[in-house]
């Protein structure tokens, strides 16, 4: 199973955790270039910790807490041309998150240097 990791405001987690992400242009997307509607994912967790200290911390209210979303991307329509940066154009049910990464557990994955998850979300 591969996993790509989705950065969000953790007040945005409510919804998708009842809804899913969707495919969508927003704000974020368009600082980093997003053309077509997607979900924005990172290749990686090292990708991801890079985007949030760069680009995408800017792009974030430095008030605002995030979480970081483990998402399997087998079987959905990706672009993996950017490399490091995923785009999805499938809608993700909230059942396939295996995992809702908080700041702090996130920074401590990033120390395991072990960037695999497989556990499962319970909802």
């Amino acid at each position: 199973m591969q996993l790509v990791y989705h950065v969000t405001p953790k007040n945005n987690l409510a919804s998708i955790l009842a809804s899913g992400l969707h495919p969508q242009i927003g704000p974020r997307a368009n600082c980093a270039g997003g053309r077509s509607a997607a979900t924005y994912c990172f290749a990686n967790v090292h990708e991801c910790e890079n985007g949030i200290l760069n680009w995408l911390g800017e792009a974030l209210d430095e008030e605002q807490e995030i979480v970081v979303l483990a998402l399997p991307i087998d079987g959905l329509s990706v672009d993996c041309s950017l490399g490091s940066e995923i785009s999805i154009f499938d809608s993700i049910p909230a059942h396939r998150i295996c995992r809702v990464y908080e700041e702090d557990e996130f920074v401590d994955l990033l120390k395991s240097d072990q960037p695999s998850v497989s556990s499962t979300l319970k909802l």
